[in-house]
């Protein structure tokens, strides 16, 4: 009987997605040229990253996609939208960096 509660408690532990980082995160993106400008928001939900890229000029959704993540103390792991595993690291303010972008987490609005 230990034997299998045991094994249940393991089983149960090694499903369970952390959410070190869940929230809403939101960048302004744009070239050097300023030829284009969208914002971007990322939310984590356990295992879920939700991407929605928005133009900055009408407010029209230009890209939107799902995907599956690893939430990680450091770090989030995740599919791009061809599919290669990325990983991202957090500041110590707690915002998520995206190559050179830097996403601000939003604070929750009760």
């Amino acid at each position: 009987m230990k034997v299998v509660c045991a094994l249940l408690t393991l089983l149960i532990i090694s499903c369970t997605n952390n959410r070190f980082h869940d929230g809403l995160y939101k960048a302004s993106l744009f070239n050097n040229n300023l030829t284009w400008m969208h914002e971007e928001q990322i939310e984590l939900d356990g295992s879920t990253m939700h991407v929605v890229e928005r133009s900055v000029i009408d407010s029209s959704i230009q890209a939107e996609y799902k995907t599956t993540c690893k939430q990680f103390p450091d770090r989030v792991e995740f599919k791009n939208k061809n599919g290669i595993v990325e990983v991202c690291r957090f500041d110590d303010d707690g915002n998520f960096k995206y190559g050179d972008y830097t996403y601000k987490k939003q604070s929750p609005t009760n």
